[in-house]
């Protein structure tokens, strides 16, 4: 079930329910405040930032879609806010191990090759900064 079929054909390339199972399936449903109204969910969008080049987010994954949970973004931070993102707490810092790698100068695919050999995931990320700082690795 696509949004857009829900809402009218408006935003056109906004396509938000892709597969059942992880949607419907799930509970995720569109409020009815936005199934009743387009003109309900229109006005919310053009009163909170809504761009051609944004996409629709739900801030919190296990909620539908509703003004209260909702927003837009553009697709990174879409990506960054998947149910199957690693989110990884270091020193009460949190982020998913995308954003931990573009912080840290780090390519993701190296670190998730690290992680299949089984280094633990401070090991995987400070292993480049152990060789920039000629310490010791083990």
């Amino acid at each position: 079930m696509k949004l857009k079929n829900i809402i009218g054909q408006k935003f056109g390339n906004l396509t938000i329910i892709k597969e059942y199972q992880h949607y419907g399936g799930r509970g995720i449903k569109v409020c009815d405040e936005w199934l009743d109204s387009f003109q309900s969910f229109y006005d919310w969008s053009m009163n909170n930032g809504y761009k051609d080049n944004l996409t629709i987010d739900r801030i919190d994954n296990d909620i539908g879609y509703s003004p209260s949970n909702c927003r837009w973004v553009n697709l990174s931070t879409q990506q960054r806010n998947k149910r199957n993102n690693r989110i990884i707490t270091i020193n009460g810092i949190t982020h998913c191990i995308t954003e931990w790698c573009e912080i840290l100068n780090l390519k993701l695919n190296t670190v998730y090759k690290r992680l299949r050999y089984g280094w633990t995931i401070e090991k995987a990320l400070n292993y480049g900064k152990a060789c920039d700082n000629n310490v010791k690795r083990d």
